[in-house]
């Protein structure tokens, strides 16, 4: 079983804010991109919402060891 402590728990936690923030901004442009008829975006924001829910399961994981 492994042992997460609090600064990683910090550093992950960081991680997930700052790619919320990415995915949010790349949704913002993407809208902003589709209202002027242009799709070219399209793959960056599905890796960043990718990228964002991957977070979400790596932080998930994390608080199941840390409540063991």
């Amino acid at each position: 079983m492994a042992v997460v402590d609090a600064t990683t728990l910090s550093a992950v936690r960081i991680m997930v804010s700052i790619t919320w923030s990415r995915a949010a901004s790349f949704a913002i442009g993407f809208v902003h991109a589709a209202w002027q008829g242009d799709r070219s975006d399209v793959k960056a924001v599905l890796s960043i919402v990718v990228a964002a829910i991957d977070a979400l399961i790596v932080v998930r994981t994390l608080m199941t060891y840390r409540a063991r």
